[in-house]
C-alpha cells in the first residue's frame, strides 16, 4: 500500500509523487508495484480459481508467474494496443487448482526499468459455489411448486450435513487465507495450547548454577562492605592517635547525638602557662630561694653593693631578672646563674 512520504530504497519520491494521483483508480486506493528486475509480489490463497488484476500501459514490462513452486511462464503487462493504459487489466488467471489446499502465486518482474503493478486478486472455490448453487436451486424449486402438490422434503440429516459442510468450508477457507506464508493451521493451533514445563537435568543444572553464582556475588558484596567499614574505623582511630601524639594534653570525649548514634571528638586543653608571680610563690614555698633581706628595702642590687659584701644573694621583683638567680662568689663579672624550677 502506498503511504504518504513512503519512499524507501526501492521506491524513490519521484515515483511516489507520480503514482499518488492515480490511487483512486485502484481497489482500496492502494497499489503494489516495482520497476526493479527480479522484484516480486506473492499471494497466498485457498481456492480452485484465481484472477489477478493490475496495470497495463507502455511503462509496464513482463513478469514470470510461479504457482506452488511451479513456473507457469512469462506474461506481458501490455494489451494489443501498447499505447493504451488500463488500470483494471487481467494480468494472470489460473483454474482447476486443488480444492481445500493453500496455494501461493508469485509474480516476478523480468525487465529492469519496466514496471510490474499488481492491484487485487479474485479467488473462487468451486466446492463452495456448487454447494451454494444446490441450496439456491432447492429453495427456488420449493417456492415455485404448487402448494397443493405434495413434495418430498429433504432428509434432516442431509440438510444438517450440507449446512455444516458449507459453514466449515467457508470458515476454513477464510481462516487459511488469513494465515501467514510460513505457518500452517496445525502450527497455529499448537500455539494456543497451554505449555507444561518439565524439569530435566539441564534445567536443574542451570538453576543450581545460577543460585550458586547469586550466593557468591552476595558474599563478595557483603565482604566488600564489611571491609570498607573496618578500614574507615581503622583510619579514624589512627588519625585520633596521631593527634594525641601531637597534643599530649588532649583527651577524647564521646557524646550521643539525638539520632541515637555516638560521636567521638578530640578535646585539646593545651599546656598551662604559669604567671611569673605564681612561679615565684611556688619557689618560695618550696624553699628553693630565700626571701629578700630587710636592708634591701626592695632596691635593685648593683655590682658595687655586691663587691662591698652586702650580700651574696639578692632578689628583686622590679629589675626584670629572675628572683631565683644566684650571683657568683667572686662578683668580678656580675654573672648570674640559676633558674626557678617550675
Amino acid at each position: 500500500m502506498l503511504r504518504i512520504n513512503g519512499a524507501d530504497e526501492y521506491i524513490d519520491q519521484t515515483q511516489v509523487a507520480a503514482m499518488r494521483p492515480l490511487l483512486g483508480q485502484f481497489w482500496n486506493s492502494s497499489i503494489s508495484w516495482t520497476t526493479g528486475v527480479n522484484c516480486s509480489t506473492s499471494i497466498n490463497f485457498v481456492g480452485t480459481d484465481i484472477w489477478a488484476y493490475g496495470i497495463s500501459s507502455p511503462d509496464q514490462g513482463s513478469f514470470l508467474a510461479t504457482l506452488d513452486d511451479h513456473t507457469l511462464g512469462t506474461y506481458a503487462m501490455t494489451e494489443t494496443d501498447p499505447q493504451k493504459t488500463d488500470y483494471h487489466h487481467l494480468i494472470f488467471a489460473a483454474h482447476g487448482l486443488e480444492e481445500g489446499q493453500s496455494h501461493t502465486l508469485t509474480l516476478t518482474n523480468q525487465i529492469e526499468g519496466k514496471g510490474l503493478a499488481f492491484d487485487y486478486a479474485v479467488v473462487e472455490s468451486k466446492g463452495c459455489v456448487r454447494l451454494l448453487l444446490y441450496m439456491l436451486i432447492t429453495t427456488r424449486r420449493s417456492q415455485t411448486l404448487d402448494p397443493g402438490t405434495p413434495t418430498k422434503p429433504l432428509d434432516p440429516a442431509v440438510s444438517a450435513s450440507l449446512a455444516a459442510a458449507a459453514a466449515a468450508a467457508a470458515s476454513a477457507s477464510a481462516a487459511q487465507a488469513m494465515l501467514p506464508y510460513h505457518f500452517t493451521p496445525a502450527q497455529l493451533a499448537s500455539l494456543t495450547q497451554e505449555y507444561k514445563y518439565h524439569w530435566n537435568g539441564i534445567a536443574q543444572f542451570v538453576l543450581i548454577f545460577s543460585c550458586f553464582i547469586l550466593v557468591l556475588c552476595l558474599f563478595f558484596i557483603s565482604r566488600t562492605i564489611v571491609h570498607t567499614i573496618l578500614e574507615r574505623r581503622k583510619n579514624r582511630k589512627q588519625s585520633l592517635d596521631s593527634l594525641f601524639i601531637m597534643y599530649p594534653n588532649s583527651s577524647k570525649r564521646t557524646e550521643k547525638n539525638p539520632a541515637g548514634g555516638s560521636e567521638t571528638y578530640l578535646v585539646h586543653t593545651g599546656e598551662k602557662k604559669l604567671k611569673r608571680t605564681t612561679r615565684l610563690m611556688d619557689a618560695l614555698r618550696g624553699k628553693k630561694i630565700s626571701p629578700p633581706l630587710a636592708s634591701d628595702n626592695g632596691s635593685i642590687t648593683t655590682g658595687e653593693g655586691l663587691r662591698s659584701g652586702q650580700g651574696s644573694r639578692r632578689g628583686s621583683g622590679d629589675s626584670g631578672l629572675d628572683p631565683h638567680q644566684e650571683q657568683t662568689d667572686d662578683g668580678s663579672h656580675g654573672k648570674w646563674r640559676g633558674a626557678v624550677e617550675g
